[in-house]
């Protein structure tokens, strides 16, 4: 076209081949321009179409993730659960949602960005779209927190059974070593004595003010006041009598 032109205007008399090549090169500006626009619009348009299939992208991971974990910590309730493997899961998930958030909020710019460009009933359905995730983020929130309070609650209940138990075992324990071995020969009188030898074996052993007089040595004063053949006889007595009580 131009080596067309260019003989054209070499056989035209000057003044036409002036005004000829000036509407040229306007011609030729203006087709520049227009083709820059135009390649401009459609480096634009290809930036929108990859910004709109990462908005999709995201709001399915979202919805995805949001129907998965509900029903991963509604499983979490039934009965059996170990109560450190709900810990876990609790705990996991929290992690998750935190790492969900970032997601949710570059959706919350991409709609910033889309919107421009949207028609009004498209951009409608679109901030629907994000406040049903948002909605949906919030709840998970709070579930968590109150999941997190149950297995709180669920660990201090079963530790404090377990103290409960190992009190409970402790007592069996040290009731069974007091229980005297059975014994045919075993009287009422000899079962009293062990009874009582027992009882204060305890009161000793409680460290109480009033029952510290048991841990001291036990000492008997005998006094006779007779003539000397008559005391001896009387101190033989009580001798006698006192053994009853010293020898098991």
């Amino acid at each position: 076209m131009k080596e067309k032109m260019k003989k054209f205007m070499e056989t035209a008399d000057p003044s036409t081949a002036s005004s000829l090549e000036a509407k040229m090169n306007e011609l030729s500006k203006r087709f520049c321009e227009a083709h820059n626009k135009h390649k401009k619009k459609l480096e634009d348009m290809e930036k929108l179409k990859t910004r709109v299939e990462l908005f999709e992208c995201l709001s399915d991971k979202l919805q995805s993730f949001f129907d998965k974990k509900t029903q991963t910590l509604n499983e979490a309730d039934i009965p059996g659960k170990d109560v450190a493997e709900m810990f876990l899961c609790v705990q996991e998930t929290n992690t998750e949602l935190m790492e969900q958030k970032k997601d949710l909020e570059v959706l919350q710019h991409l709609i910033e960005e889309l919107s421009p460009h949207a028609l009004p009933g498209d951009k409608s359905l679109v901030l629907e779209k994000v406040n049903v995730l948002s909605k949906k983020f919030r709840e998970m929130e709070e579930m968590i927190q109150e999941k997190e309070k149950d297995v709180s609650s669920c660990q201090q209940q079963i530790d404090a059974f377990r103290g409960y138990v190992d009190s409970l075992k402790k007592w069996i324990d040290e009731t069974t070593e007091r229980i005297p071995p059975i014994q045919p020969s075993l009287n009422t009188d000899s079962l009293k004595k062990h009874l009582q030898s027992t009882k204060e074996e305890e009161l000793r052993k409680s460290e109480e003010a009033k029952y510290a007089h048991l841990s001291d040595e036990l000492h008997v004063l005998i006094e006779v006041f007779a003539p000397p053949g008559e005391a001896y006889s009387r101190m033989s007595h009580a001798l006698e009598e006192i053994k009853k009580f010293l020898v098991p």
